[in-house]
């Protein structure tokens, strides 16, 4: 399957160099965000393609034979990538089916609401109490089982540490978040290997930080919708671990963190998103 969305990336990106020539900027926008999903394993790219290709082109319009021709190919191939799909798919149970819809929506209603200006004004507790509720929501999601599949292509096809990073690391600070409620803002938040290991060692993030002390730092940057141009975050791994504090926002600032930690996650959730309900602007 993954040879037939590498192909539909390339017939997609050669329909985008057309309509760039047609001027036709808003719906080559779609198209450059759906292969930027499917290139993050996101199949919600599949339906932002046809959903855009079905609302802005009409063959009267298009007479171009070459043009007609791969708008049919792409279309072909996301039948036949669907059906791949769909043969792999495992019939979820009425309880994963509940847990799953509430668990998205919430998560999905998070999201958005960190990413208005309005949230960054209010309280610093309100906020850590949003943000601590959005990354223990991602940690129960991937209890479930296709995820697994989900962290091998990540570690196979993505860049160096993004399976890391989506994983472990966000399961550490989700962890922080959960085991340590006695801070009031993110900020605030510190450990020590002392405190980790009040009770015993060789727990979760006890072996996180022994296997990523002193690691190298890494750099991201993502978009902004209602920004010109990119955000740019660190990640910065301890340089040792012993009984000084950690401080969690010297692993990772809170505004600019958050949102590019919600991003990932967001990339990794929609894996197991099958369409779009919303109509396409």
């Amino acid at each position: 399957m993954q040879e037939k969305v590498d192909l539909l990336i390339s017939f997609v990106e050669n329909l985008n160099g057309t309509l760039d020539c047609l001027e036709k900027s808003p719906f080559s926008q779609q198209l450059t965000k759906a292969c930027f999903c499917l290139k993050s394993h996101d199949l919600i790219g599949l339906d932002i393609i046809k959903k855009s290709i079905e609302k802005n082109i009409n063959d009267q319009d298009y007479t171009d034979e070459n043009f007609i021709q791969i708008k049919k190919q792409i279309l072909q191939l996301i039948c036949e990538i669907e059906q791949d799909f769909q043969k792999d798919v495992i019939p979820i149970s009425t309880a994963e089916d509940l847990f799953l819809n509430l668990s998205y929506n919430k998560f999905y209603d998070i999201f958005s609401e960190v990413y208005t200006k309005d949230f960054w004004g209010k309280a610093p507790y309100y906020r850590l109490t949003k943000i601590s509720q959005a990354f223990s929501i991602y940690s129960e999601i991937l209890n479930y089982e296709p995820f697994e599949g989900v962290f091998k292509w990540l570690e196979k096809y993505r860049p160096p540490m993004e399976a890391e990073i989506s994983g472990q690391l966000f399961k550490f600070i989700r962890n922080i978040l959960v085991h340590f409620p006695f801070f009031d803002n993110w900020n605030e938040i510190w450990i020590s290997q002392e405190l980790v290991n009040w009770k015993r060692p060789n727990q979760s993030i006890d072996k996180f930080l022994k296997k990523f002390c002193g690691k190298t730092k890494i750099k991201y940057r993502f978009k902004e919708n209602l920004q010109k141009g990119f955000t740019y975050v660190s990640i910065n791994f301890p340089e040792k671990y012993d009984n000084e504090k950690i401080y969690l926002k010297d692993i990772i600032c809170e505004e600019e963190g958050v949102k590019f930690t919600l991003v990932m996650m967001l990339k990794v959730l929609n894996t197991q998103v099958e369409s779009v309900k919303n109509e396409i602007d």
